[in-house]
């Protein structure tokens, strides 16, 4: 009875091991297939090329993409249709509000930076492809660039 049990015990600290192993190498290759998830991808990398180009100013613009904001640790400037509904924003939130891209390059010098996070939809529809760049993709966001004026 003893030798039936030490069977079972093995074979399920097996199985147990070879899903820990299988799990850990799908988690080794997420970075390969986040541009294949859509809206659930991470925009993790977005945030760390963010980091890197240090913009004057970030937006979010028609996502939810509240990991880039986690990431960075930054005040963001949104659109009023995406902001939290629950919680009334502050006067000093309400300031970061736009309607339209263009509004983001008011009030930037030339060769200051302004980089978000949108959709690959909206940005063909809403940006004007001759002031703005796409400098990132992750999934079905994209990373964007303009200069101040």
């Amino acid at each position: 009875m003893w030798l039936r049990r030490q069977e079972a015990v093995w074979k399920i600290a097996l199985i147990g091991g070879g899903a820990l192993v299988a799990w850990h190498g799908a988690c080794l290759q997420m970075g390969r297939v986040n541009h294949l998830l859509g809206r659930q991808a991470s925009v993790r990398t977005l945030a760390e090329i963010s980091e890197r180009h240090q913009p004057n100013r970030i937006f979010i613009y028609r996502a939810r993409a509240a990991g880039y904001l986690f990431a960075l640790h930054r005040n963001c400037w949104i659109n009023p249709a995406d902001a939290d509904v629950v919680i009334a924003p502050s006067d000093e939130a309400r300031g970061r509000f736009f309607v339209k891209p263009a509004e983001l390059t008011e009030g930037l010098h030339s060769g200051q930076k302004v980089e978000g996070i949108t959709l690959r939809h909206v940005f063909s529809s809403d940006f004007d492809p001759q002031r703005w760049q796409v400098i990132g993709r992750a999934g079905s966001f994209l990373l964007v660039r303009a200069y101040g004026e």
